[in-house]
């Protein structure tokens, strides 16, 4: 094996190992060797590929990042109307709500308190926020072009839109299961319509699947 593959196997490895360490125990009590022992490698291993604690919680955002964008784009693609898009954004957050993904939330919600003191993570984590909003705010722009929605500040929509995703996900991980994320989606449904000024009579265009 190319020594290029064995490297991106091995970090890939302990970027794996960090997760379930940071699930596990979160940010500030996770060690380098919490890291190793998940990983299933010695600290030296760890010291090899990585300088530090701090370099490997910059690469595992950053590809939880990556990889968070492309299934979110992947989903909302499934949908052509604007409406849709844009509720395809809070389901792809809120539901399915299991363990797995209640996991995945506490990993996000650590990064956000640690990105305050970490200027480079911080940077990384405003990037994908900022990619999130840019995505929807074409889509409220291409509600407002096509009279499906009311005179809104796409900018500011896009702001408040992303809130109402990311509330509900930090009280989730403090414990607040209730209602389940699609019950939360299905309520949230009504509040953005209101808020776009959704024109409920229109006819609506290419809506392929109901999220």
């Amino acid at each position: 094996m190319r020594r290029s593959a064995v490297a991106a196997r091995r970090k890939k490895q302990i970027l794996e190992g960090l997760f379930a360490a940071i699930a596990r125990k979160g940010f500030s009590a996770c060690s380098v060797r919490d890291v190793a022992r998940e990983s299933g490698l010695a600290c030296g291993a760890l010291h090899y590929y990585f300088e530090n604690k701090e370099q490997m919680l910059v690469e595992l955002m950053r590809s939880l990042g990556e990889r968070h964008l492309a299934g979110l784009r992947e989903y909302r693609d499934r949908f052509e109307d604007p409406l849709d898009r844009i509720l395809a954004v809070f389901r792809y957050h809120l539901v399915p709500d299991d363990e797995p993904s209640l996991e995945r939330t506490r990993v996000w919600i650590e990064y956000w308190g640690y990105g305050v003191e970490a200027p480079e993570l911080r940077g990384v984590i405003s990037e994908i926020q900022a990619a999130i909003r840019a995505d929807i705010r074409a889509d409220v722009q291409a509600g407002v072009r096509r009279g499906l929605f009311g005179s809104v500040d796409p900018e500011a929509a896009a702001v408040l839109l992303l809130s109402l995703v990311e509330g509900p996900m930090l009280q989730r991980t403090y414990g607040h299961r209730s209602p389940e994320g699609s019950q939360l989606a299905s309520e949230l449904r009504a509040l953005v319509e209101r808020y776009l000024g959704k024109r409920v009579a229109r006819a609506r265009h290419g809506r392929r699947e109901k999220p």
